[in-house]
């Protein structure tokens, strides 16, 4: 994350932001103990107006994925499930408890002399990745700024300054874990079989 806020630096921190937002989504939203679903995480630049013509880019980010009952399925070091024109500063860190953190970054175009390629995306996926759905229940993916950060994602306003706009980040997604049809099946056999025995 260490450079993810020297982006932000570039140009110095000016105020925080509402309009930008950090989405978690998951799908399919039902699956059985043991199958996984897709969580993607995005970040959307809507409503930000621009300073200048070159258009609001998005900066950086350092965010940790944890999961309540599942497993994530990323590994420690591999940046293959990033948005790869967010490699600047990129990591991928496992926290030894079945969280991680990410972080990443593209550099501004600062007076059209770096990264004239700039992604201006308005919606940009920052990751997509499996988790591995455990018990019956919910399983819960919380996204959050990384503890001891200043944000957990950085917006250029305009593309040829530094990263001004920054937000703290908070959110998660829900699927539910279902027992499969047989294993439904087999407790209601149960059911019938210990009812029989009290006769």
């Amino acid at each position: 994350m260490k450079n993810a806020i020297a982006i932000a630096a570039v140009a110095g921190i000016a105020s925080a932001a509402t309009a930008q937002s950090i989405s978690v989504t998951a799908a399919p939203s039902t699956i059985n103990p043991g199958e996984s679903y897709t969580v993607t995480i995005t970040a959307d630049s809507t409503g930000v107006v621009p300073s200048g013509d070159n258009g609001v880019a998005f900066a950086g980010f350092g965010l940790t994925i944890s999961v309540d009952n599942g497993v994530i399925g990323l590994a420690d070091g591999d940046t293959s499930s990033l948005n790869q024109s967010y490699l600047f500063g990129a990591g991928v860190t496992g926290n030894g408890d079945g969280s991680f953190e990410i972080v990443g970054g593209q550099t501004a175009n600062l007076f059209g002399l770096l990264n004239p390629g700039i992604d201006l995306s308005t919606s940009v996926q920052i990751i997509s990745f499996e988790v591995t759905g455990a018990a019956e229940g919910f399983s819960t993916v919380s996204v959050a700024t990384t503890d001891g950060r200043d944000f957990g994602a950085a917006w250029y306003p305009d593309s040829q300054a530094g990263a001004s706009v920054e937000l703290q980040v908070s959110e998660s997604a829900t699927v539910e874990i279902v027992p499969t049809p047989a294993a439904v099946g087999l407790l209601g056999l149960g059911g019938l079989v210990a009812a029989r025995r009290r006769r």
